[in-house]
């Protein structure tokens, strides 16, 4: 009966506490980052009568961690020994378990000085390394448990009751920081969940192949998680893998190789395999990305056994110490082995691709934890595999589940494209040429809507295609009917993007908002909405993912109502940025023009060339006013860039001399390029050529269409005696600059900035150096120091060559801006809409490799203290360029570097500089792949106004054309390396000197 009653006596007074626990606790304290914090009741829970209701913690308005109520035996929770019980009652939790799916915890502790045992863990989050403070005790059978970042240690503290009189805030961090055995960040709310936010919106967008987007979200999680938390965090190094990574699919291997090496040595030292289990992934992403799919499976398979290891000793772990749930390393160890396979298949390890990706689909279904998207990723790979089979029914199956899932979750978009293109090359392998065809119809139907940031699709996505339609004319007499299935690949020409070019153009579209308030205002708006409605998509297919009696009607219906809102925003937002910023629209997001479009810009006998360049095969299209007509080309991308890189080498000098050229070199590139279209070649008397891949840096004025004896220059059959060539950034470029009508008539005839005040002269070798230098500095759109501009060398030799070009044109309307008026601040105070033609005599700065956030651009005078803005720091990048409103017929880039690090040529970017003088109103532009010199440019230059002055009606290719072809008539300039730098870029047969109305 004693024992009874001392039981009786237990349950009354513990009745009596839950009772008095029964009211949430309600705080409002401050976190070490000086953030106000409140508990808040979660929306939707109605508390029990004897237990609180569990709470959220706000601080400074935005969700910060939680409260969590549960109730304990009572033989647990009646133990003399209380921190005894608490560790008992607390191990034996539901949140311990949910708690350790989600942290890497240390060692429990107590807290000191407090009146009943407080237990506390210092814990890093699985996800990001991010420190995370969980806390708990007992008050009589309940048992309260809350979470929070570290910083807020005080805000914790008050919710457990502890002592927090006589305690600066200085003694509270020291504490806080002294829980961890390694040194943790005390990050704010609203930093956390700014970093959150942005590496969301960046996955989403990699997730549905939108690169450029998914840097920059990238870039700013970055840059605010390294204030924060230093270069070698964790989380810097998760975020530095994934901007690697992205930085990668957009062709920039260089600068994703560096950003690889910044985050190995953090993964290395950490203390979870996880960290470099992910490393050694990553590794292979981006080898695969540059095509060596050798190395890039042997990382993948590294990257597999270390994800099998961990998620083995997971599955028996049963603490929080440096554990995790089996399910989160078992969806790593799903997309691993989806990788693996992938790469398994490049390598024509069939059977065991199938066996690695059909392992990873079995793990997926049973797990959770992983992205969504995932599975439709692991369809898409057995599709791959099965075609690669022969098992055609499969891989229909496989793929059209893939794009089901896709779907799903993104709707139309990239990723679904991808799946379109794999399941019409598997009709392709069976010889199904018609249903192969519709379905990469459909696929590009949908690609042209999609906005310029998102790349659809890469060369090797569409070289299957062009392949199709070209063995499936060969079968058709009917030369209409032929015409017309080449009409059908026309778009997959133009839907492949250029990295580069497209990356110059979208920071000028940058540029252009964030100068003009309310177009910056609209275009977050328009980024937001596009974010919001991307997030809405993944969380309605993970609702409608779940088992049946796990739904909520009420979410998904809430969720698609959203979805529907959020894109009749955006669609709003997109209408008044057309309607008040035509100029940006067309910059930002240029449309792909039709056959016709193109067909009805063409002269008569002109004919516009372009090329689709994959890893093995090539095509290359002819369009004229006739039609269109496609061919292969027998080289695939490696082999067209060593023979562009043979043919460089022929272009430099060695010591005192010009390298030998070589011409057999550069008479089979012409037969790879033009052989399939010799006849239509034949028929046209101008040729625009749209390059791409390493094409983009080479001239090709210097083909040989013939062959020719070694060192024999004069007489040599090069492509630039058979007819005047002119370059388009693009097809659209080409359209919009044919489509535009010549108006007025512009007072005055040239414009010449030159000889800018640099340095002293240099050796090539060190100006050379000086370039590399400069094109590598990571500018950030911010003022460039004078001191870099001034490590270039002067080019006193340019001040005579303007002057020359001035009498060849025999005009006195003609300004020339030498030495210290060759300014930046100069040349925004002229009417640069007065002139016909406007001439840059300096170095231009066009990296092979657009490092950071810099751009190309032009050197002018530097200030001769550092500039305030980016207006007048000397350096016009094409983002200032873009701004700028000219009407110039011609403008001439005499003295540009277009291979300034030596390794990359840097073509792309040429195209990228010249999209942004078209945008600025130029109808044409003539630059140079390399740095001639002064004579020889001086006598180029003068020989072509010098034609034009003699015969105003001379259009600026044929110019171009009469000076090349006099060099070539003097043995001592035949030497392509003297005469074939210089190209025409845009519409070529503009005539600037021709007598207007």
């Amino acid at each position: 009966m004693r024992h009874l009653s001392a039981v009786l006596i237990y349950m009354l007074i513990n009745a009596a506490a839950i009772a008095q626990a029964a009211v949430p606790v309600k705080i409002a304290a401050t976190t070490l980052a000086g953030e106000t914090c409140q508990s808040e009741t979660r929306a939707g829970v109605r508390p029990a009568a004897t237990i609180p209701a569990d709470a959220d913690l706000v601080c400074a308005g935005k969700p910060f961690g939680k409260v969590v109520y549960t109730i304990v035996p009572t033989n647990e929770a009646s133990s003399r020994d209380e921190a005894a019980a608490l560790s008992k009652a607390f191990a034996a939790s539901k949140s311990h378990a949910e708690i350790g799916s989600r942290l890497d915890c240390e060692a429990e502790r107590r807290l000191s000085n407090t009146a009943n045992p407080i237990l506390a863990l210092a814990c890093r989050q699985k996800s990001d390394g991010g420190p995370t403070l969980v806390m708990a005790r007992l008050r009589g059978s309940l048992l309260q448990v809350v979470e929070a970042p570290a910083t807020a240690y005080p805000v914790l503290r008050a919710l457990m009751d502890a002592p927090r009189e006589g305690i600066s805030q200085s003694q509270l961090t020291v504490e806080a920081k002294a829980l961890w055995s390694r040194p943790v960040t005390m990050a704010s709310a609203t930093d956390l969940e700014t970093i959150k936010t942005s590496l969301m919106n960046a996955r989403v967008a990699s997730s549905q192949l939108q690169h450029a987007a998914a840097e920059s979200g990238f870039r700013s999680a970055l840059e605010l998680q390294t204030r924060l938390s230093g270069e070698n965090d964790v989380a810097t190094n998760e975020i530095l893998l994934d901007l690697a990574l992205s930085v990668s699919n957009q062709g920039r291997e260089d600068e994703a190789e560096a950003l690889l090496r910044r985050a190995a040595p953090i993964a290395e030292q950490s203390v979870r395999a996880s960290d470099r289990a992910r490393l050694t992934a990553y590794q292979g992403f981006l080898a695969a990305n540059r095509g060596d799919f050798a190395a890039a499976l042997g990382f993948a398979k590294a990257a597999t056994e270390a994800w099998r290891s961990i998620a083995t000793r997971n599955s028996s772990a049963d603490s929080l110490l440096g554990g995790g749930t089996e399910a989160t390393a078992e969806a790593e160890l799903a997309h691993a082995l989806n990788f693996e396979a992938a790469m398994m298949l490049r390598n024509d390890q069939i059977t065991g691709a199938f066996a690695s990706a059909g392992e990873a689909l079995l793990i997926v279904d049973r797990v959770s934890g992983e992205p969504r998207w995932w599975k439709s990723d692991i369809l898409l790979t057995l599709g791959e595999v099965s075609s690669a089979q022969g098992r055609l029914s499969a891989a229909e199956a496989y793929l059209k589940g893939a794009l089901a899932e896709r779907q799903q979750i993104f709707g139309e978009g990239p990723g679904t494209l991808k799946v379109r293109t794999t399941l019409a090359r598997a009709y392709q392998v069976e010889g199904m040429f018609t249903s192969a065809i519709i379905t990469y119809r459909e696929a590009i139907r949908a690609a042209r809507r999609l906005p310029r940031d998102s790349i659809a699709f890469t060369a090797d996505d569409l070289t299957p295609f062009a392949a199709s339609i070209v063995e499936y004319a060969a079968t058709i007499n009917d030369p209409a009917a032929r015409l017309g299935l080449f009409a059908e690949a026309f778009d997959a020409f133009q839907l492949v993007r250029v990295p580069l070019i497209d990356r110059t153009i979208t920071m000028a579209s940058a540029r252009l908002s964030a100068d003009t308030p309310d177009l910056a205002k609209l275009v977050h708006r328009l980024d937001d909405v596009s974010q919001e409605e991307a997030s809405a998509r993944i969380r309605l297919a993970d609702q409608q993912s779940l088992r049946m009696e796990e739904r909520s009607a009420e979410t998904e219906e809430a969720l698609t109502k959203n979805i529907a809102d959020f894109d009749r925003a955006r669609t709003t937002v997109q209408a008044e940025i057309a309607r008040r910023f035509p100029g940006f629209t067309q910059l930002a997001e240029t449309s792909l023009p039709t056959l016709d479009a193109v067909r009805g810009r063409l002269r008569e006998h002109e004919g516009l060339v372009t090329f689709l360049i994959g890893r093995d095969r090539s095509f290359v299209q002819m369009v004229r006013r006739e039609g269109v007509i496609i061919a292969p080309v027998p080289a695939g991308a490696a082999e067209l860039q060593s023979a562009v890189a043979r043919l460089r080498r022929g272009l430099e000098i060695q010591g005192r001399s010009v390298s030998e050229f070589d011409l057999d070199t550069a008479h089979q590139l012409y037969r790879d390029l033009f052989g399939g279209i010799q006849n239509e070649l034949g028929q046209v008397d101008r040729l625009v050529i749209v390059p791409s891949g390493s094409l983009a840096s080479l001239p090709f004025g210097l083909l040989v269409t013939k062959p020719a004896g070694a060192g024999d220059y004069g007489k040599a059959h090069w492509l630039v005696r058979e007819l005047p060539l002119a370059y388009a950034p693009s097809t659209g470029s080409f359209v919009t600059l044919r489509s535009s009508r010549l108006t007025g008539n512009q007072p005055r005839l040239l414009l010449a900035y030159g000889n800018p005040v640099l340095g002293p002269p240099q050796s090539a070798l060190a100006q050379r150096s000086a370039m590399a230098s400069f094109s590598g500095a990571c500018l950030g759109g911010g003022v460039t120091p004078p001191q870099l501009l001034q490590s270039l060398a002067s080019l006193p030799d340019t001040a005579t060559e303007i002057d020359s070009v001035a009498r060849s044109l025999r005009s006195t309307n003609v300004d020339v801006r030498l030495g210290r008026d060759a300014n930046e601040a100069a040349l925004r105070h002229e009417n640069l809409e007065d002139y016909r033609i406007i001439y840059f005599a300096t170095h231009g700065l066009l990296p092979g490799e657009l490092r950071c956030q810099s751009a190309p651009g032009l050197v002018l005078t530097p200030p001769l203290q550092p500039a305030l803005s980016p207006n007048d720091d000397g350096l016009l990048d094409s983002s200032e360029i873009a701004k700028l409103s000219i009407k110039a017929d011609l403008v001439v880039l005499s003295a540009c570097n277009t291979a300034a690090n030596g390794k990359n040529f840097g073509g792309e970017s040429l195209s990228g500089l010249a999209a942004s003088f078209f945008h600025a109103g130029a109808r044409s532009l003539v630059v140079s792949h390399w740095q001639v010199p002064s004579a020889a440019t001086t006598r180029l230059m003068s020989s072509m106004f010098g034609a034009m002055g003699a015969a105003p009606d001379l259009t600026i290719d044929d110019a171009l054309r009469k000076a090349q072809l006099d060099m070539l008539g003097d043995a001592r300039t035949a030497h392509p390396f003297f005469w074939a730098a210089f190209v025409i870029m845009g519409d070529g047969a503009i005539k600037p000197l021709e007598v207007r109305n």
